[in-house]
C-alpha cells in the first residue's frame, strides 16, 4: 500500500499515463504473503487486488519485485486478460548499469549465488525455495 500511495508512483503515473489512464491498486499484504510462501495468504491478497482492478484493464504494472514470483496467480485472478509488466528486467538492467556491465541477452546463466541481508552475508531464505526462481537459484543453472 505504501508504494501505491507514494509520491514516486504518482509522479510516474502523471508522466506515463496522463489523463487518468492508470488506476493505482494496492495489493495489501502480498509482499508479506510471498515472503512467508503461504499460498492461502498469496491467494487472498491477489484476490483482494483483483477485485479492485477495473474491468477492461489491458495492462498491470507490478510495483514490487516480490510480485514476479506469483505472476501466474495474478494473471489467473485477472482472468488472463491484462498483460503484466514486471520489475525483473528493469531491476537486472539497473544492477548491470550500476556495476558497469553490459547485458548479454544470449549468455548462458553462470556464476555463484551470494545472498546478502541488510548488507550482510546470509542464506537463501527457506521461503524462496517455494518458488521456481528460488529453487533454480538454490540448485544453480547446471540443474536444468
Amino acid at each position: 500500500m505504501a508504494t501505491t500511495a507514494s509520491r514516486y508512483q504518482s509522479d510516474l503515473i502523471e508522466r506515463y499515463a496522463p489523463e487518468g489512464r492508470a488506476t493505482p491498486v494496492a495489493c495489501v499484504g502480498l509482499a508479506e504473503a510471498v515472503e512467508s510462501a503461504d499460498p492461502d495468504r498469496v491467494a487472498a491478497a491477489v484476490a483482494y487486488a483483483a477485485e479492485r482492478t477495473p474491468a477492461g484493464v489491458r495492462g498491470v504494472v507490478l510495483g514490487c519485485t516480490h510480485y514476479d514470483l506469483v505472476d501466474e496467480e495474478i494473471t489467473a485472478a485477472l482472468g488472463g486478460r491484462p498483460r503484466l509488466f514486471t520489475a525483473a528486467h528493469a531491476v537486472a538492467a539497473q544492477t548491470l548499469r550500476r556495476i558497469g556491465a553490459e547485458p548479454a541477452p544470449d549468455a548462458e546463466p553462470t556464476g555463484t549465488l551470494r545472498v546478502l541481508s541488510s548488507g550482510r552475508p546470509s542464506d537463501l531464505p527457506k521461503a524462496a525455495l517455494a518458488y521456481p526462481a528460488g529453487d533454480y537459484l538454490a540448485k544453480g543453472p547446471s540443474a536444468d
